[in-house]
């Protein structure tokens, strides 16, 4: 049992003693089942299972009857321990930021990904609901849409606001500085688009102090999106080497910096939510 962001790493851990023991062919798969389980096949017809707490939670809750609230109780209690844990964020160095990666990294982008949507969301008020977004089976070129990202587009009612992790178009490219981006889809604009352009060359701006803050006055800028884009994006700054509550606070500090300009063209107080969109 893990937290849901170690697993890929302790699966190849588990994988390479377990062979080196003799205990598990080399390569052996991991095989998952519906209960949210993966389990590697071992000598004399054993299995080695991993999982993480909340699917274990998830279990136990839907096991648990609707008039037992003393468990309930229980439950939601652990549900908030684990939540913490489960939040917890790996430390980056400069060169991970910045050249892309696969496995571990790739997990550790991800996961990274999905914490930055929760807190942008509770910034805005709104729901939690990261996603792959990836082009229809029909879509042909040219299209400015032909790309994956995972991530979560905030909507209408906030001019498209979305944040982007573009695994293959964008990290480990020349000029990435980040593996996290900020931005608009043009094509969800509540506001005037000469409006939210200006709205967008100011996130930008703020975007270069931050790494300037970082990495010092000789980082090289990065231009902003064209006018002409569909998309206005810009990286989002991460500290290298910041890991844990810390890295979680700063990340904060800094969506709500970056989204203060969207906020205010929008006439809503920080933090006032969607409920009165």
């Amino acid at each position: 049992m893990c937290p849901a962001p170690r697993i890929p790493r302790l699966r190849d851990e588990l994988a390479a003693r377990t062979a080196a023991a003799g205990q598990s062919s080399p390569g052996e798969a991991w095989r998952p089942d519906p209960a949210g389980v993966e389990w590697l096949a071992l000598a004399e017809d054993r299995r080695m299972g991993v999982t993480s707490w909340p699917s274990l939670l998830a279990r136990l809750g839907d096991a648990v009857p609707e008039t037992d609230r003393p468990m309930s109780s229980d439950l939601h209690q652990l549900e908030g321990i684990v939540a913490k844990f489960e939040d917890e964020l790996p430390g980056w160095t400069p060169e991970e930021l910045t050249s892309g990666g696969l496995g571990a990294t790739f997990g550790k982008a991800l996961h990274t990904t999905r914490v930055l949507c929760r807190i942008v969301a509770e910034e805005l008020g709104t729901a939690h609901a990261p996603q792959w977004h990836a082009p229809s089976r029909t879509a042909v070129l040219p299209s400015s849409e032909l790309w994956d990202w995972y991530g979560q587009g905030f909507g209408t009612a906030w001019s498209g606001l979305a944040v982007c992790l573009e695994p293959t178009t964008y990290w480990g490219l020349e000029g990435c500085r980040s593996p996290l981006r900020l931005g608009f889809n043009v094509a969800a604009a509540r506001l005037p688009l000469d409006l939210l352009y200006q709205v967008h060359l100011k996130m930008h701006a703020l975007s270069d102090r931050f790494f300037s803050d970082l990495s010092g006055p000789w980082t090289t800028a990065t231009a902003p999106a064209p006018r002409s884009d569909g998309w206005w994006l810009l990286p989002f700054p991460l500290r290298p080497g910041l890991a844990g509550g810390e890295a979680a606070a700063e990340m904060r500090a800094t969506a709500r910096t970056l989204v203060a300009p969207l906020l205010h063209a929008l006439h809503v107080p920080p933090q006032a939510g969607a409920a009165g969109m």
